[in-house]
């Protein structure tokens, strides 16, 4: 069950307009979840969320 409300909670966090969040502090992700679009993992343990900085061109691939 806790799971299942965690996964809810990133979803919400994932998904708030424009920049806000629920879990990041200084551009670090403190509940770093996989499937989080915003979230990214960077060397051992660090888990980065870059929502604040996002840009949708980031998508993009060029071929």
């Amino acid at each position: 069950m806790r799971e299942k409300l965690d996964k809810l909670a990133i979803k919400l966090c994932e998904n708030l307009p424009l920049d806000f969040t629920l879990y990041e502090k200084d551009g670090f992700c403190r509940k770093p979840n996989e499937y989080c679009k915003y979230c990214r993992k960077d060397g051992d343990d660090k888990h980065f969320c870059n929502k604040k900085t996002y840009i949708p061109n980031q998508e993009l691939r060029f071929v």
